[in-house]
């Protein structure tokens, strides 16, 4: 009979290994790849998001510009010009704070 305890013995020690193994697995999983993914995700959702608002500035100083030649009095002309001006600036003041990759 001592035999089957030992036996037994030897099972349970190697089933308690599969499990601890699979224990650290899952804590890997859920403590290390989850929070990378997030991380990635927000990093391409912020970096999508800049892009964009650099070329809608630039899309709507080349409208501006559009429309400010078509006018034909020189005070609307003067006021298109200078929308024109505050988009590129406001691109100008978005792409120096775009972080520069040397």
């Amino acid at each position: 009979m001592p035999k089957k305890r030992t036996d037994k013995l030897v099972v349970s020690q190697q089933t308690k290994k599969t499990i601890r193994w699979k224990r650290v697995l899952i804590g890997l999983v859920f403590g290390l790849m989850i929070p990378l993914v997030v991380v990635a995700g927000l990093f391409l959702m912020y970096t999508n998001a800049a892009r964009t608002l650099l070329t809608d500035s630039l899309e709507n100083a080349v409208n501006t510009a559009k429309v400010a030649v078509q006018q034909t009095q020189p005070s609307l002309q003067r006021v298109s010009w200078e929308k024109v001006l505050e988009y590129l600036d406001e691109r100008r003041f978005m792409e120096d704070l775009k972080p520069r990759a040397n």
